[in-house]
């Protein structure tokens, strides 16, 4: 191990992963997400009716704290340049006699343009405005029962006669951040470790060092032990930042989330061990592991539901360790869940380590030729 250790340290490129690259990207992922929730939109308005009740939607809309009404614009066509234009997310068009027409009860139309492309910005907005016109709604509907003589108790029962709550459950202030950052700090933890695993091999042939002339299998465990630590050293720190420093809720035993980041620093590391042991060309092998644990976002099932994904999408997120150590995270951190539940993952990550077995084959082939 000592030799190992001192390895590294005069590996450049292998003390950069080991010790600024991860620090650098998790610094930078939490700097990006600080803001966590999402405020201040900007949307344009087109007011065609210019009336009272127009003017309070326009306020009602700029009171918003999503939302920001930063332009007022003449004509559709004018508004619709600069949402394509991106100086916009929304824009929103209040039509000709829209006060006259909810008077009369003959449900004037509010029509609201934005970009999908941007998904949360488009959930935001389209949340947003939702609730800005049913209040609206509910308000125009109170006068107007009010003002048939009824008493507030039923004027209010007839303006609303159904309402909703909502309420989320693991993250109450919708936000951004603590969504985010539970998903993007394991995916980009993923790549580091198969990193760690490709290069601890692939230092010895650059450097042309008969690391495995009296046998493979006691080197290769003691290569594989330190990058596992040292990988699982980051997801212990980067869970304390999360879960601590940060205050995301965590329901479960702690301990359950080291297992699971220690079985899945193991089980990258050996990825990236067998890509490198197949190919011997860094680069190569490089490109290859990229290929399979870049999407490990999508893959993993945070942002995408699981069991919406197609066969294939479900096959591929079955080869990240990522994957299942994500399922892990939310059964412990948000539902509580203890080993009873949990152990399928642990089995699956575990599963991973047997790649080693396919990397000393590799390594005592070529000892045999």
């Amino acid at each position: 191990m000592i030799r190992e250790l001192r390895l590294l340290w005069q590996d450049s490129w292998g003390r950069w992963l080991a010790l600024w690259l991860p620090l650098m990207l998790l610094g930078c992922l939490w700097w990006i997400f600080s803001g966590a929730l999402v405020r201040e939109l900007p949307i344009g308005l087109v007011d065609l009716d210019h009336s009272a009740l127009s003017r309070q939607l326009a306020r009602d809309l700029d009171a918003s704290p999503s939302l920001h009404l930063s332009a007022d614009y003449a004509s559709v066509e004018e508004g619709s340049r600069a949402l394509r234009g991106g100086e916009i997310y929304a824009l929103v068009v209040m039509p000709l006699h829209l006060e006259r027409d909810a008077r009369l009860g003959t449900a004037p139309r509010i029509t609201a343009w934005s970009n999908s492309q941007f998904v949360l910005i488009a959930k935001v907005v389209n949340a947003a405005l939702a609730q800005v016109v049913g209040t609206l709604n509910g308000q125009v509907g109170l006068l107007a029962a009010l003002a048939q003589g009824r008493a507030l108790p039923g004027a209010m029962g007839q303006a609303l006669p159904l309402t909703s709550q909502v309420t989320a459950l693991y993250n109450l202030n919708s936000s951004y951040a603590q969504f985010m950052l539970g998903a993007l700090f394991p995916a980009v933890w993923q790549i580091l470790l198969t990193l760690y695993g490709l290069n601890a091999l692939s230092r010895e042939d650059r450097l042309q060092l008969p690391w495995c002339q009296g046998g493979v299998w006691r080197p290769l465990l003691r290569k594989f032990a330190l990058h596992t630590l040292i990988g699982w050293g980051w997801g212990v720190a980067w869970s304390l930042a999360l879960f601590h420093l940060l205050g995301y809720p965590q329901q479960g035993n702690p301990l359950w989330l080291a297992l699971g980041l220690a079985l899945a620093s193991g089980g990258c590391v050996a990825i990236g061990m067998v890509y490198y042991a197949a190919l011997r060309d860094a680069a190569r092998a490089i490109s290859l592991a990229g290929s399979l644990t870049a999407p490990g976002l999508a893959f993993m099932g945070i942002t995408f539901p699981t069991m919406a994904m197609e066969p294939f999408a479900r096959f591929w997120r079955a080869l990240l360790p990522l994957s299942h150590y994500a399922d892990l995270q939310v059964a412990v951190a948000n539902h509580g869940m203890g080993l009873a539940t949990i152990w399928p993952q642990l089995v699956m990550m575990s599963a991973f380590w047997l790649l080693l077995l396919l990397v000393k084959r590799r390594y005592d082939q070529e000892a045999a030729c």
